[in-house]
């Protein structure tokens, strides 16, 4: 048994170690990218005649954001002639009703625009499904993807078009930006890390020619690529990642535009955070297992399926973070009554490494992007990145069980990531009542487990592992607390009365016949 736990820690470390080069791989690559001229991407000239466009808005249950982003797409500077946009709506409260307005109004304002409002009754795929359904009634030959919580700017399509000069490029992805990032630590730090993987790991990847990804939203698609890679993917939990790993596997290329952003807003709300993530790396996972073999049974070079790999994995990182935290609590009392395991425990510190190449690659994003000098920005690297890797070993249990339902179920459930945070509106619409995850509840075990651990550090004098043991705790107690203490709060359920619905019902039927495919009201 003694020597499993040594073996499952060296183990742990060799697996950091490997994600350690892959990420360092990616730092030497994006800023040897940014430093060096000849590697800038040219903008290219918008085409003397430009194409068709839809412009997709895929909506459930999100009335605090819906105007703006309506709003913003309606400003967009395109020729009324040759955009579409589509409202894909699969809401089952009040935010239909907003819709149906917010569309009327627009038609009123811009009888040009061509907008179309469509509610599903059925949300068979969720969000896959309703972009599905979309595109067999999409006019344009691209397509713009936007969410809910997104504004994107006037110039989006002018900017984007342009990239589409080859018949491989499948879909052109602009940079995420932050509506709410100083809304609260928990905002600040996924900025932190969302700029990070947006910047040295998207661009990175992107201008080394591997494999990288569609991040959801803000991103224009090739509308033929998608109908060639058979429609988007309903059965799994991230559907942007599928597609895009099936668009490459048949040779297709993403453009990634690190210099133009488009905003979206961040949760400020531990439960979304967590549900978020729980999706994402369960998801992520999914089409690691899915496509990894195709991946390896291509002829891309060896280096380009090596990434990949590490790509569509990485999630088990955190796996491997939770595994670490569990057997380290062993190893005071395996030194202690087995001191001839000191040296083989020793080999772990290698991980180690792992650290100053996270606050590289993190840090990077801050340093290019943020704001204030740049000591200032260097320096704010320090604690961002410190807890970040609190929040990262706090996380890593609900992960590990992400991770055991990505390898032995198959059933997805979408659950939608509340949004409201940066728009204007009282603070009750901000956060809906959430059901709290069993998963949860596993946060209160390992806490337990990590005060008796520390505990026997302490009386054993590894007062180096008690200290991490300390942090590990902080981390749990900061998720599990702020999920709690979200849960517990008074917060206001929206919900359709008969009035509302049969306003709605009114107002779908004064829309033009022209401008809406359909609008069919949930029961």
């Amino acid at each position: 048994m003694v020597w499993l736990i040594v073996a499952g820690l060296i183990a742990v470390t060799l697996l950091t170690f490997v994600m350690t080069i892959a990420q360092l791989d990616l730092y030497r690559r994006y800023w040897f990218s940014v430093l060096r001229k000849d590697c800038q991407r040219e903008v290219p000239p918008l085409p003397e005649s430009l194409p068709r466009v839809t412009i997709q808005l895929p909506i459930y249950n999100e009335s605090p954001v819906v105007n703006r982003l309506l709003e913003a797409a309606s400003r967009i500077d395109y020729p009324h002639d040759l955009l579409q946009i589509q409202v894909l709506d699969d809401s089952t409260d009040d935010c239909s009703k907003i819709l149906v307005e917010k569309v009327a109004e627009i038609q009123q304002r811009e009888p040009s625009l061509n907008i179309q409002y469509r509610h599903r009754i059925d949300r068979t795929g969720y969000k896959a499904g309703n972009l599905d359904e979309g595109t067999t009634w999409a006019t344009g030959e691209f397509i713009a993807i936007f969410d809910a919580d997104f504004v994107p700017k006037p110039d989006y399509l002018q900017q984007t078009i342009r990239y589409f000069q080859s018949e491989d490029t499948a879909i052109v992805q602009s940079r995420w930006g932050h509506l709410n990032p100083e809304s609260s630590i928990v905002t600040r730090v996924q900025q932190f890390f969302l700029d990070g993987h947006l910047s040295v790991e998207q661009r990175g990847r992107g201008d080394s020619d591997l494999f990288l990804i569609y991040n959801g939203s803000a991103g224009i698609w090739r509308k033929q690529v998608i109908v060639d890679c058979g429609g988007w993917m309903t059965t799994a939990a991230i559907e942007d990642v599928d597609m895009s790993y099936r668009a490459q596997l048949r040779g297709k290329k993403i453009v990634y535009l690190e210099d133009y952003t488009t905003p979206g807003e961040l949760p400020d709300s531990m439960i979304a955070l967590r549900l978020q993530l729980f999706r994402w790396w369960k998801g992520n996972l999914q089409i690691a297992i899915k496509y990894i073999r195709q991946v390896w049974q291509s002829d891309y070079p060896l280096i380009k399926k090596l990434h990949a790999t590490t790509h569509l994995f990485g999630p088990l990182m955190s796996a491997v973070t939770f595994a670490n935290i569990i057997l380290a609590g062993a190893v005071p009392l395996i030194v202690t009554w087995y001191p001839e395991t000191r040296y083989w425990l020793a080999s772990t510190l290698l991980g180690v490494a792992l650290i100053p190449v996270l606050f590289l690659v993190y840090g990077t994003g801050r340093i290019r992007f943020g704001e204030g000098s740049h000591w200032q920005k260097i320096l704010g690297v320090i604690p961002l990145g410190s807890m970040l890797m609190v929040l990262h070993s706090g996380l890593s249990c609900q992960h590990t069980v992400s991770a055991f339902e990505a390898f032995f179920t198959k059933k997805n459930v979408w659950v939608v990531t509340p949004k409201g945070f940066s728009s204007t509106g009282s603070s009750q619409a901000k956060r809906r009542r959430v059901k709290i995850p069993w998963y949860f509840w596993l946060d209160a075990l390992v806490i337990v487990y990590l005060i008796a651990c520390g505990w026997i550090a302490l009386m054993f004098q590894f007062y180096m592992i008690a200290a991490l043991q300390g942090l590990w705790i902080g981390g749990f107690l900061w998720v599990l607390g702020g999920s709690l203490w979200e849960a517990t709060k008074d917060q206001r359920a929206f919900s359709f009365s008969s009035a509302e619905k049969d306003h709605l019902e009114n107002a779908a039927a004064e829309l033009s016949p022209g401008s809406m495919e359909s609008a069919t009201l949930a029961s």
